[in-house]
């Protein structure tokens, strides 16, 4: 079966997150990532056996917490600098439109539409890092997310919810455009999505 670049892309990233085999999976996730597969291309089992190919292959190594650990830990660094500028530069129009993005967030969070879910969070964090205009430092954050996931989020437990509720933080700080707060909540989200993550390779 001949597969796209984007169907290439969720299957290495799907490998990555941990390496587990569908078969091994719990009922739930099984049920959710294969609905996933299925609603994003439309070949549900037929991309289960590649991917699971791919890991029988070794062509993808599994990350080790360490690797979650420190890629987390850069990305707060990064992100968190990035947040601490925009504070002082937002505007009111600026955090009616976050706040705009993470009312739907949250509501799609409500509704279990993982999809829009990673949308408006990418949405999100794009928009506060494009108001910091600090291109180059804007850049790195994305350097580090090779092996961060992407798209997983039913498989994840309690990342959904990390989306919505620590970016309260974030835009509570904004609104106050008091930098080291901003700082600090930003730090603290990505700390805390990286911890879910390591803990779902732990349960692995």
């Amino acid at each position: 079966m001949a597969l796209d670049d984007a169907s290439v892309h969720f299957l290495t990233e799907m490998a990555k997150q941990g390496g587990k085999p569908m078969a091994e999976m719990e009922p739930v996730e099984a049920r959710a990532g294969g609905a996933m597969m299925t609603a994003m291309f439309g070949a549900g089992p037929e991309m289960v056996r590649v991917r699971d190919t791919l890991l029988e292959a070794d062509v993808v190594t599994p990350l080790s917490a360490n690797d979650v650990s420190d890629t987390f830990e850069a990305q707060a660094l990064l992100a968190g600098e990035l947040c601490a500028r925009t504070a002082g530069l937002v505007t009111s129009a600026d955090v009616k439109a976050l706040q705009s993005i993470q009312s739907r967030l949250e509501q799609a969070a409500k509704e279990s539409d993982f999809a829009a879910v990673e949308e408006l969070n990418i949405e999100f964090h794009s928009t506060i890092y494009r108001i910091a205009d600090s291109p180059k430092i804007h850049w790195l954050p994305g350097s580090t997310q090779g092996c961060a996931p992407r798209g997983f989020f039913p498989t994840i437990r309690g990342w959904t919810a990390a989306s919505a509720h620590d970016h309260r933080a974030i835009l509570k700080a904004l609104r106050a455009s008091d930098s080291e707060a901003a700082r600090a909540a930003m730090a603290g989200h990505l700390r805390h999505a990286g911890a879910l993550f390591a803990q779902h390779l732990a349960r692995d």
